[in-house]
This record gives C-alpha cells, sequence and structure tokens, in this order.
C-alpha cells in the first residue's frame, strides 16, 4: 500500500489567555499516522497533545524565534471517524494554534518515523534537510517565522494560516519520496527569524508469508 496524504486540517488559533485549544478533525484510511504542527506564542509552554482522548507523542520542537515555538506530534494508527485535537499548555501569555495532516499507508509494527530535522534561519529562504532510508516515504514540514511563510522547493502547501500567514504545513511535492536518500525543502519569508521540522514517515510493508508446507505421503 503507498503512503498517501488522506485529510489535512488548516491551521487556526485560539485567543490569549487560554491553556487548551480543541478543534474536531475526521480522518479515515488504512495503517494511518496522524501528526499535528503547533505554534505557540507563550514560549516553550506545551504540556500535552492529544486526539481522541489518546496522548500524541512529540516528536520536535524549535525556538522559531523569542518566545515562539513550534512542535510536530505524532500518533500511529489513530481513531478514524470525527475526534477531537486538544492541545494544553502551561503558559497562556499570547495565542496557540494548529494544523493537522492524516497519512493512511503508514508502517505500524515498527517505529513509525524514518527521520527527522529541525532548524533555524534568518530570512530569504529557510531550509531543512532530511535523508530517508526507505524508499516512499511521507514527507511533511512545517515552519513558522515573524512574516510571510511560502512553500517553495521540493514543498507543497496543505494546511495553511489564513488568519495571519505565519504557519506552514507542507508536504514534499514528490509524495510519496522516492527513491531514499538526501534531500532538502525549502520556505520562503520575507524577513526575520523562523524555524522549521522536517518528519519523514515510513511506509507500510505487508507482511511475507513465510508459512511451511508439507507433502504428506
Amino acid at each position: 500500500m503507498a503512503i498517501a496524504n488522506q485529510a489535512n486540517l488548516a491551521i487556526a488559533y485560539s485567543g490569549a489567555g487560554v491553556t487548551s485549544l480543541t478543534r474536531s478533525f475526521t480522518i479515515g484510511g488504512s495503517e494511518r499516522y496522524l501528526l499535528v504542527g503547533v505554534l505557540d506564542v507563550s514560549g516553550d509552554s506545551a504540556t500535552s497533545c492529544t486526539y481522541g482522548g489518546v496522548a500524541m507523542t512529540q516528536l520536535a520542537k524549535i525556538n522559531a524565534l523569542t518566545s515562539r515555538y513550534i512542535y510536530v506530534y505524532g500518533l500511529a494508527n489513530p481513531t478514524t471517524g470525527t475526534n477531537d485535537i486538544v492541545y494544553t499548555r502551561g503558559s497562556t501569555t499570547s495565542v496557540c494554534g494548529f494544523g493537522a495532516t492524516n497519512l493512511s499507508g503508514a508502517t505500524q509494527t515498527t517505529s513509525p518515523i524514518d527521520t527527522s530535522a529541525t532548524v533555524n534561519g534568518t530570512g530569504g529562504v529557510a531550509t531543512v534537510s532530511l535523508t530517508t532510508t526507505v524508499d516512499n516515504c511521507g514527507v511533511i514540514v512545517f515552519g513558522s517565522g515573524d512574516a510571510n511563510f511560502a512553500a517553495s522547493t521540493n514543498l507543497t502547501e496543505i494546511a495553511a494560516d489564513a488568519a495571519f500567514d505565519l504557519a506552514l504545513l507542507c508536504r514534499s511535492t514528490t509524495f510519496p519520496k522516492t527513491p531514499a536518500g538526501a534531500q532538502t525543502y525549502e520556505m520562503t519569508t520575507s524577513t526575520g527569524n523562523n524555524g522549521i521540522i522536517g518528519v519523514a514517515i515510513a511506509p507500510y510493508v505487508a507482511a511475507t508469508n513465510t508459512g511451511s508446507f508439507f507433502l504428506v505421503m
């Protein structure tokens, strides 16, 4: 089964002064893997992220600028249908927000994360490099800064920040990414500090039948 970008949730924000943000997301497909990209302008204050009441794993975080942190959370085999994503935090000095993407055809039996990377930049082109180890990975990149972000080289936008245009969730333009190996992914931004997180999710591979056969005489 080929890995596929099954459903996306656009980035939206809370108001300041709240300890959590809850949004519903409808997903389906088989061999699922859910990724949530969070932007929190209150500093490194993340407490948890859940989907349907199940805790997600924080895969990576980076300080994009000053008190602005971005995180990526993941969950293998999330429940199908419509359920709530709930992000909670310890500081409430400013807004927080998140977007999400659900992949189908992702591995479930081993660690779904083939590789990940974080990088900081300043203005112009923001670039993250990933070296995948298996063919047909699903590459997802999340970035934020203090100026408008746009998908550029080897990236296609899948979930935008319509309110401020300061955060962006993308997939690799060649999706799934094959052959395996090193690749750079770029976003453009006019000015200011930024941060990017890239994650490659390994594809599902069906088990090989290794049963024995006996001839009875």
